[in-house]
């Protein structure tokens, strides 16, 4: 049983990892060109492309960023998972921050700046922070 906390933290880390993937990939971040006489252009960049930024929508790339921390803490906090309580916190913020940044696009520019990649990309962030929290309670119940 002592495992199983462990485990679920694991998962967690895994969603946040495939969601990275995806993050990567160039399907997630989207901008709307107008070049002229009412057509519009809707192309697709990856959450790290500079372009997204440079068009004033920071949020794929925070959530990028944010994502990538959380991984390389969530890890660090695998290896000392019982003494490892303030990075497992920083993970956890850390994780909530990305998915309220991955929803950004769909709150601030409308749904039209939102891909189906990044809807899977907010709720696979959504499943680790879950997943986070229940192997908290998971461990608080076996001590």
């Amino acid at each position: 049983m002592k495992g199983n906390s462990r485990i679920c933290y694991a998962i967690a880390i895994a969603f946040s990892a495939a969601a990275l993937i995806l993050e990567l990939l160039p399907l997630g971040a989207v901008l709307i060109f107008a070049p002229g006489s009412g057509e519009t252009i809707k192309q697709t960049f990856s959450y790290f492309d500079l372009t997204v930024m440079g068009y004033a929508n920071f949020a794929p790339i925070i959530t990028g960023v944010l994502t990538a921390a959380v991984i390389v803490l969530g890890i660090a906090a695998l290896f000392r998972f019982q003494k490892a309580e303030i990075v497992k916190i920083a993970v956890l913020v850390c994780s909530v921050i990305a998915v309220l940044s991955s929803l950004a696009p769909l709150l601030f520019f409308g749904y039209e700046y939102m891909t189906f990649a990044g809807y899977i990309i907010s709720a696979m962030m959504a499943v680790s922070v879950y997943l986070q929290t229940a192997a908290e309670r998971m461990r608080g119940w076996q001590n």
